[in-house]
């Protein structure tokens, strides 16, 4: 039973990593080359791609987490009578909610939305394409770094956890 929530915790851990590391990689690498190397309009198709192809691993990475915390909470807190403190839990579901929503949203609404304003970005006039696009980019921007901090939350909240699970184990237990 033991060796199945290991299992659990890895994998939670490992997609999370996945997702708040390649929110990092992507902003603070892939897009300042992208833009400083090619020009806009091919910099721009290849964040495109890069975000299309992205958001599938950010929908894998929460199944993901949400059926091994699932599987961690039943067997872990219920078998095994390990449990994690109520403030904690209710943090790292907070972290969760805010990191999933906001990811599922830039994901499903604003980046097709978007794709359909950088489309037709060339349209002027008030209101016009690209000050949609210019809207719709700055609110993907925000509510992206809302998530890498939620997510990195959810991270902390982690380690958090399983070290207060070890020192337990090992007679200490200074939550």
């Amino acid at each position: 039973m033991r060796w199945i929530v290991a299992v659990c915790h890895f994998l939670e851990l490992l997609s999370l990593a996945i997702w708040v590391g390649g929110m990092l990689i992507i902003g603070a690498l892939v897009a300042p080359v992208a833009f400083s190397n090619l020009q806009i309009e091919p910099a721009g198709d290849l964040m495109a791609r890069i975000f299309h192809h992205f958001n599938g691993v950010v929908t894998f990475s929460l199944v993901i987490i949400l059926i091994a915390s699932f599987l961690i909470r039943l067997l872990a807190e219920q078998k095994e009578g390990i449990t994690t403190p109520r403030r904690l839990r209710i943090l790292e579901g907070v972290f969760l909610l805010l990191f999933c929503v906001s990811a599922l949203y830039v994901g499903a609404v604003l980046t097709p939305r978007a794709e359909i304003a950088r489309a037709n970005l060339h349209q002027k006039g008030p209101g016009g394409t690209a000050e949609e696009f210019g809207r719709l980019h700055r609110r993907s921007e925000e509510l992206a770094t809302v998530g890498l901090l939620a997510g990195l939350g959810v991270i902390f909240i982690k380690s958090r956890v399983l070290s207060l699970g070890r020192e337990k184990r090992n007679g200490g237990g200074n939550a």
